[in-house]
């Protein structure tokens, strides 16, 4: 017996319907096991994969500190959407010194860019990003960001954050609050 006959045995093998059934249902255990090996992590995944923002650039920053100005807003409408993605991360990291009508321009210049990151970080962050982005849907003062907290609070309560969906929920009051007045 040489060592190619179990090959040329395997081959005649998997061309005959019994073969070529016994291959799919070998595929087929294996995927039901990964499947169930990645529910079985989800949270320990969930738990470990965060967000990591680069340092911030100076000139974001500086930007960012003046878009309360008509000339800061201009150039906020240069940038690009990588480099508008960059001034949130800013924000998320620095913006707290930054005049309170700095998200409404960045949301008003680019919801698109703007709300997706921020979602993103609602999704990925860490405790505090996750914050810092309720925060910054909050101070939008855009109609979808009511909708994407509405679905942050949900994903939290499922997830058992209770914290989390707890401050989400004191945030939408006070912003209904805020817009009846």
């Amino acid at each position: 017996m040489t060592l190619a006959e179990p090959v040329v045995g395997l081959r005649s093998f998997l061309r005959t319907p019994r073969g070529v059934l016994s291959l799919l249902a070998s595929a087929l255990a294996f995927s039901a096991a990964v499947a169930v090996v990645l529910a079985l992590n989800r949270d320990v995944f969930e738990r470990t994969v965060r967000e990591r923002y680069p340092p911030p650039s100076g000139l974001l920053v500086e930007l960012g500190r003046s878009l309360s100005s008509p000339p800061a807003v201009r150039r906020l409408r240069r940038l690009s959407a990588e480099e508008r993605r960059h001034l949130y991360t800013a924000w998320i990291q620095v913006g707290e010194d930054w005049p309170s009508q700095a998200v409404r321009a960045m949301v008003g210049v680019d919801s698109a860019t703007f709300l997706d990151a921020a979602f993103q970080t609602l999704l990925a962050g860490s405790p505090d990003q996750r914050r810092r982005a309720v925060r910054f849907l909050a101070l939008a003062g855009n109609p979808q960001s009511r909708a994407l907290l509405e679905e942050a609070q949900a994903r939290a309560q499922a997830r058992r954050e209770m914290e989390l969906a707890a401050f989400i929920r004191q945030t939408l009051i006070a912003r209904q609050t805020t817009a009846k007045q």
